[in-house]
């Protein structure tokens, strides 16, 4: 079923009953461009209507009658087909709307006549005017080519599609690369390339095709046709989706987003707005149509008794407003995506759709429009979160917080608050997949710290080796795996001044753990201090020592000084460790140094 909400306002805009209507006759076809509706008359006149319903300009196309219009909107070229007084078989004319003669008719450019005494019944045109094709009652199709300005006498060819069933529909889909014509029957549905002229057939598609006018191309270049059991969608290579709808369709046509259908329900004939893919309906109202036309912006709907109405689509703001009152928060997202409204303003949309499932009690579904809003600037994720801290909601908020840090807005307290109900879940294997993702920015600290906490150590130490947060690295080795060889082993590779650092600050107890080790770390880092290249950099150092051959190496020594309070409760080590230093130093730190 299809939602229902009032999205159009109807306006009569003129009737041809009316006493001054520009036009008295039956409308047999019509077409626009952006200024101008154009409808064709049982009579041969062609009128082209403003949007007050006064009359524009009128011509007689043809002397007995006009049965298909047609606009090529890039060259402003209307094409005609109808019969004059002196052929049976179907007459094609292009008409030049730009210039009109002082008798008030477009110059009429190129016309031939149809090698075929049937009746036509549609019409296509394609956007280069190389190719003009005329769909006829026996199932056979004309194809015109030529450039009707450039050539006097264009080439035509019939082509049989389906002998005995009209062809009821044709259509071309336009893109950037290329033109695709579909042309339908009642059982049939086939594309082909029109390509300057020619057309080159693609593939059969389906062998269910529909009535006559009740096909359209939509705003994405799909075919969508209108059948009794639903709307059923095509490209040039197959079939594209189908909706469910039973109603018998009469017309069908596209605007925007919308399918418009002229239907008979209960004996009664309506014309409805519909959203197809959002599954609601936009407006409804009891219509007798014979034609649905797009122009100045409105869909113009003619009725047999000779009315002409405007279906107007209302503001967005109105739009919007209407769907949230009836609570089509769906709908409302719908309308202000295809509106290009701002990701704050369509997440705005989402919240008020999530704080509703959430007042209902549907916390897993109002949790997935939470989702959305983040990154909205207007949104705090703490006011979010605060709804879901419960345990029994644990699932529901690692899912939001993952999001968070997916899309680069997370902090250090979302880390931290993540990897607790990682570990409170013990979820060791998305723990360790969220350690690996390279990609992902984060606080790394908080997460090292959470892990410490929970006793996953083994993460912790992999994070940080991987990330080089050496205080944390070290850290861990001491504390947690007392792998003091190993951390004395990493503080060898560090450079100088950092070296410095970390041995004030883990050495009193690596030369509790180590004294021999670290008491002849300390003498080289005093005397002549030069890093160990772990493997990876091994490479590296011999280009750059290369490099360096010519150049005198400064020796890098530390303040021995700086060191004396490790050595507290070692005397032996402390001695060891002077005497070195005294007789490998000079100048004045060798004088101050033999006051110890």
């Amino acid at each position: 079923m299809f939602r229902s909400i009032v999205l159009f306002d109807k306006v009569l805009g003129g009737s041809t009953k009316a006493a001054g209507s520009p036009l008295r006759d039956l409308v047999v076809s019509c077409a626009s461009t952006t200024e101008h509706l154009i409808l064709a008359t049982n009579s041969g006149w062609v009128y082209l209507l403003n949007e007050n319903y006064t009359l524009h300009k009128k011509f007689q196309a043809y002397q007995t009658r006009v049965d298909l219009l047609a606009l090529n909107r890039e060259e402003n070229v209307l094409v005609t087909v109808g019969n004059d007084e002196d052929t049976i078989s179907p007459r094609v004319k292009w008409w030049d709307l730009n210039v009109w003669d002082s008798e008030g008719y477009p110059i009429l450019f190129n016309e031939i006549t149809v090698e075929s005494q049937m009746l036509a019944s549609c019409l296509v045109v394609a956007s280069d005017l190389q190719t003009t094709i005329v769909g006829l009652h026996d199932g056979n199709m004309i194809v015109v080519s030529g450039h009707p300005r450039k050539l006097r006498v264009l080439r035509q060819k019939e082509l049989p599609i389906q002998a005995g069933n009209p062809i009821t529909g044709l259509y071309i889909s336009k893109s950037l690369e290329e033109e695709i014509l579909y042309v339908v029957t009642h059982d049939l549905v086939q594309s082909y390339k029109v390509h300057t002229g020619n057309i080159f057939k693609e593939k059969d598609l389906d062998m269910h095709g529909c009535e006559l006018g009740c096909g359209a191309i939509t705003g994405d270049n799909r075919l969508c046709l209108a059948r009794k059991e639903g709307f059923f969608f095509y490209t040039a290579t197959g079939k594209a989706g189908a909706h469910s709808y039973d109603s018998t369709k009469k017309l069908f046509s596209w605007s925007k987003n919308y399918g418009i259908v002229l239907e008979v329900i209960g004996g009664k004939t309506k014309l409805s707005i519909f959203d197809i893919t959002e599954r609601y309906s936009a407006f409804s109202h009891n219509f007798d149509a014979s034609h649905i036309e797009h122009c100045w912006g409105k869909v113009i709907v003619l009725t047999k008794d000779g009315g002409m109405f405007y279906l107007t689509e209302k503001e967005i703001g109105e739009k919007l407003e209407i769907a949230m009152r009836k609570n089509l928060y769906e709908v409302a997202i719908s309308m202000a995506t295809n509106a290009e409204h701002t990701a704050d303003q369509v997440g705005a949309i989402y919240l008020q759709y999530g704080d509703h499932l959430y007042g209902k009690g549907s916390l897993d579904e109002a949790m997935k429009q939470y989702r959305q809003t983040i990154g909205c600037t207007t949104i705090l994720p703490s006011s979010i979160i605060k709804k879901y801290l419960d345990s029994s909601q644990n699932n529901n908020l690692t899912q939001y917080l993952e999001d968070l840090h997916e899309k680069g807005e997370a902090t250090a307290n979302h880390t931290t608050l993540l990897f607790n109900c990682y570990t409170k879940r013990k979820e060791f294997a998305k723990i360790s997949a969220f350690l690996k993702r390279q990609e992902l920015v984060f606080d790394y600290s908080a997460v090292i710290r959470v892990c410490r906490e929970a006793g996953y150590h083994d993460f912790a130490l992999q994070l940080a080796k991987r990330k080089k947060i050496t205080e944390w690295h070290l850290k861990i080795l001491v504390e947690d795996f007392k792998k003091f060889e190993e951390a004395l082993a990493v503080i060898r590779t560090l450079e100088f001044e950092q070296a410095q650092y970390q041995i004030k600050k883990f050495g009193k107890l690596l030369l509790m753990e180590l004294p021999f080790e670290t008491t002849k770390f300390l003498m080289e880092l005093c005397t002549d201090y030069v890093p160990v290249r772990m493997d990876d950099q091994k490479d590296q150092t011999k280009e750059e020592e290369k490099g360096a051959e010519k150049q005198v190496r400064t020796k890098l020594r530390a303040n021995p000084e700086d060191f004396i309070r490790i050595f507290t409760n070692q005397p032996k080590q402390q001695q060891k460790f002077l005497e070195y230093v005294v007789a490998n130093q000079v100048g004045t730190k060798k004088k101050s140094i033999m006051h110890f």
